[in-house]
């Protein structure tokens, strides 16, 4: 039951993304009349989908971006964020762990440190850790724009 519900609901996800945001806009616009309106429904849109990630793929997160002994994704309704940010104060990240935290911190400074959630002051005590080196930042980006082409190819060539 749990797949069909997966497949399901992933297609409604995308397919109501842009009339959601279209509504979201103009509910502002005539309600509400902030921009902090429409950046907080989108900030909690967004935590929404990084838990489902760390929930539904928290397999493949395990496999690819820690190391033996590392904090698990996948817990309840925790973030991706939250767990990559564990694994970095840990030192357990992989190569693409720590492109993924490269990434995530690029686009908010300390964004994994920030948004460890839980027991947060055992993490606390080992302190924030170094700063990810760019060329783990820039291989990942890289690989993951690399990756959505060849995923765009693979739909295009199977569509048409």
């Amino acid at each position: 039951m749990g797949i069909i519900l997966f497949i399901v609901a992933l297609p409604l996800v995308v397919v109501l993304s842009i009339p959601a945001l279209l509504h979201t806009i103009a509910g502002a616009i005539r309600w509400k009349g902030e921009f902090r309106y429409v950046d907080r429904a989108f900030f909690n849109g967004a935590r929404a989908i990084d838990i489902f990630g760390n929930v539904a793929y928290g397999s493949m997160l395990n496999d690819l971006f820690i190391k033996r002994g590392g904090y698990h994704y996948g817990q309840g309704s925790e973030t991706i964020s939250s767990a990559t940010g564990k694994n970095w104060v840990l030192g357990k990240l992989t190569f693409l762990g720590m492109g993924l935290a490269g990434t995530l911190n690029l686009i908010d400074k300390d964004h994994c440190w920030k948004y460890i959630e839980g027991d947060r002051a055992q993490y606390d005590l080992l302190g924030k850790p170094k700063r990810v080196p760019i060329v783990y930042t820039l291989a990942f980006i890289i690989t993951s724009i690399y990756l959505l082409y060849m995923l765009v190819r693979l739909f295009w060539w199977i569509t048409f």
